[in-house]
């Protein structure tokens, strides 16, 4: 695990690349649930014209990363306009202040499920896609997979019961296990829980089906009538591969798009490896860095 001095020296070189911008910390470090495997999240709002003039900030963050080669840190592209419309962030500034906002319930569980099955393909090929740094292959970064699944899920079923509280950090394990004045687990203990009866090896399995992918299953069903048509997302899909000459999104819905296409790989049995790969890199509609 790293220093919270040595992440401070880089947030704030950051926030010092583009005064103009607002640097956050999240994940795993501002949540204090952080293992040996965990990477630091940075997120960098800009205003959406920034996007398309990168490469100078692309030099500066591959030099930061040149003088802390012993920190795995990434850093999100989040143009502003996204606060509201296509992704949740919770973050911290340089100065400690929390910054979050809401974003349409339905886009919240589309990103949710697609995650989840996204995360167990992970789990499932930890040992042939490795980590960055190459470690956890004993079980702390399988396991870490498998608990990225357990939280989607869970925010899943929290945001169809209206049980979200944005100001919070809804991904945190501490918050799926007790969300305040929701009750222990907020009514949906058996998705939250699901981590705890994780498939004993990173083969893939389909008989017995395991509860995990009983649950992934489950959520499919149940969260696919939500996978509407969404704009915003159409806009955010496009603006990233048509960038790169790809217009595999264009005449498309994305998100059922992706979650049919990873359906269709557990159902006939496809190579988690290569699914994997192939998913990694259209899954994400944001630039990271």
């Amino acid at each position: 695990m790293y220093t919270h001095a040595r992440i401070n020296e880089i947030h704030k070189t950051l926030q010092a690349f583009d005064p103009s911008a607002l640097v956050l910390l999240g994940g795993s470090y501002l949540y204090g649930e952080a293992g040996e495997e965990s990477d630091v999240d940075f997120y960098w709002l800009c205003p959406s014209w920034r996007v398309f003039f990168l490469a100078k900030f692309k030099k500066s963050i591959q030099n930061l990363k040149n003088q802390f080669p012993e920190i795995d840190f990434s850093v999100m592209i989040v143009p502003k306009w996204l606060r509201r419309h296509g992704y949740y962030i919770y973050g911290q500034d340089v100065h400690g202040k929390i910054h979050t906002w809401e974003l349409p319930i339905r886009t919240l569980m589309r990103n949710c499920v697609k995650l989840a099955y996204f995360n167990y393909l992970r789990f499932l090929v930890f040992d042939k896609i490795p980590s960055p740094r190459g470690r956890g292959t004993e079980g702390e970064g399988p396991q870490r997979n498998l608990v990225k699944v357990a939280k989607q899920l869970a925010v899943a079923e929290f945001a169809a019961q209206g049980k979200i509280d944005f100001s919070q950090p809804f991904f945190s394990w501490e918050y799926i296990q007790t969300p305040p004045s929701r009750g222990a687990h907020g009514g949906c203990k058996s998705s939250a829980c699901l981590v705890t009866h994780q498939p004993t090896t990173t083969q893939w399995s389909y008989t017995p089906t395991t509860p995990l992918e009983g649950g992934l299953d489950r959520a499919y069903h149940k969260f696919l009538p939500y996978f509407t048509f969404s704009f915003s997302n159409y806009l955010l899909y496009n603006t990233r591969f048509l960038l790169r000459g790809n217009p595999l999104f264009l005449f498309q819905n994305p998100d059922k798009m992706i979650i049919k296409r990873l359906k269709r790989g557990f159902d006939k049995r496809e190579d988690p490896a290569n699914l994997c790969r192939e998913i990694k890199e259209i899954i994400f509609p944001v630039i990271i860095l």
